[in-house]
């Protein structure tokens, strides 16, 4: 007796359902900087049949972009499954593709799952700091300047950190003030302003820098600051 079945196989005229599924066929892993890696996300292949099955392969292409593991094996059981776990890892701006292919006893085509991701740009922060001196001329001793205002902006693409804050340096710092009103984080895009006065409690020339300490790999900058008090 010849017997023919469409994903069946008919051993001793008993029927036997053979045939494998994926929980999807395609990722979109979205937006990431270039040179990280994104969070994972799992296929799970599924043994929907009622044999066991070979799994033969379970291949990349291309590699360049993305990374996958798995706890497949080389055989799985009826009714049972397991996971690819694939990572994007960018190596280029831009819309980027792969594909995973899976060979395996029950399908006479492979299964593939078609990746799609984009590499970005890296986030990046630019200090911007405006003017870069303050001359705040001649002043009696033990009174108090007008105020002048430096302008802190972040040009860049990213937040910027403002580590450790805004400061007083230089020689003379306790001869002058600061007060801003600049976060610990600026946007991209964003600006805080520093009013600085002279307040000398000495006679003589004075001098100091006002310092703007951004994290890395954005540079910190100084303000110089001068004044006499008579």
């Amino acid at each position: 007796m010849i017997c023919t079945f469409t994903r069946w196989k008919c051993i001793g005229c008993v029927q036997s359902v053979v045939g494998s599924s994926l929980s999807t066929t395609s990722l979109l892993f979205g937006n990431q900087t270039v040179n990280t890696t994104s969070a994972s996300q799992t296929v799970t292949f599924a043994n929907v049949g009622a044999t066991t099955i070979n799994i033969n392969s379970i291949t990349l292409n291309p590699t360049t972009n993305y990374t996958f593991t798995t706890t497949c094996g080389t055989t799985l059981r009826a009714g049972r499954n397991c996971n690819i776990v694939i990572r994007f890892a960018p190596k280029s701006l831009g819309v980027l593709t792969a594909a995973i292919t899976i060979a395996d006893s029950a399908d006479p085509l492979p299964q593939v799952i078609s990746l799609t991701s984009t590499g970005t740009a890296a986030l990046a922060p630019v200090l911007q700091v405006s003017p870069l001196s303050l001359a705040f001329g001649s002043i009696t001793n033990r009174t108090t300047s007008p105020a002048q205002t430096v302008t802190v902006s972040n040009t860049g693409t990213g937040p910027m950190g403002i580590n450790g804050g805004i400061s007083l340096g230089g020689n003379n710092s306790n001869q002058f003030t600061q007060t801003n009103n600049c976060p610990l984080t600026l946007a991209a895009g964003a600006s805080c302003t520093v009013s600085v006065r002279f307040a000398p409690n000495q006679k003589g020339a004075k001098t100091a820098t006002l310092n703007v300490n951004v994290a890395a790999p954005t540079v910190s900058q100084q303000v110089a600051l001068t004044g006499t008090s008579l």
